[in-house]
């Protein structure tokens, strides 16, 4: 498995087999749409960076990304990082959703072997 989100009663999954991935979006049991039209992307923050996958089917894009962005520094000289994690959709340019995953398995550095590169999508 390349990353895996919980979002409510809904989970996003990214699998491979062999030198093919396919983004997977539903509840357990039942899968509500699959894709595999996929490519990865990055950009790095003060402190941290993010990794997406991008998933296209028909007119629609499905951004799952997970990212880690310096805070401030405390007190005592520590930086403390906040991570975060979630799914935007869009129909074109327009947002259609953007939410937070509740669980997640992180997106594999392998994905950047696995699928082409792609353009970075600003949430």
């Amino acid at each position: 498995m390349i990353a895996h989100c919980a979002i409510g009663t809904r989970q996003v999954s990214i699998c491979a087999r062999g030198s093919t991935a396919t983004y997977r979006y539903g509840r357990p049991g039942r899968v509500e749409l699959t894709a595999s039209d996929l490519h990865w992307a990055s950009t790095g923050y003060s402190g941290g960076g993010e990794l997406q996958v991008t998933a296209r089917n028909a007119g629609h894009s499905y951004t799952l990304f997970d990212r880690i962005v310096r805070t401030g520094f405390g007190a005592d000289g520590l930086n403390y990082p906040r991570e975060d994690s979630g799914l935007v959709v869009r129909r074109g340019a327009k947002v259609l959703s953007n939410r937070r995953c509740t669980s997640i398995q992180p997106i594999a550095a392998e994905v950047r072997d696995l699928l082409p590169e792609g353009e970075f999508v600003e949430h």
